[in-house]
């Protein structure tokens, strides 16, 4: 299935749905050690390569300033600023997750159990 934005609900869109919750999950459920390392690893591939290679995956065009999560946050009726939300998404969110999972697990000293 094909939607008009081109975005292909195939295995590659719901793989990015799951690593994208457990990315804002991953402070709370996730190792400080682990989080850290894959927050690195978003934030290289949006600065070296300037796109997301899951987004490929599944028929994303980024040309527009089109993210998983204005995809998303349309289907539910907002109209996000695509660009604005881009911008967040890839220069300071993950790098604010990496922030919350330092405070909450080394500096407020909760633990987790998962992974």
């Amino acid at each position: 299935m094909t939607t008009k934005t081109g975005t292909s609900f195939n295995l590659f869109f719901w793989f990015h749905i799951l690593i994208t919750i457990l990315a804002w999950l991953g402070p709370f459920i996730c190792d400080w050690r682990l989080m850290l390392i894959s927050y690195s690893i978003v934030v290289l591939q949006f600065l070296i390569f300037k796109e997301c290679f899951v987004n490929r995956k599944h028929a994303m065009d980024e040309d527009e300033d089109a993210t998983l999560y204005s995809f998303v946050f349309e289907k539910f009726g907002w109209q996000p600023n695509k660009k604005k939300l881009k911008t967040f998404i890839r220069r300071y969110a993950y790098i604010l997750l990496a922030g919350i999972t330092i405070v909450w697990q080394l500096v407020l000293g909760h633990r987790v159990e998962w992974f």
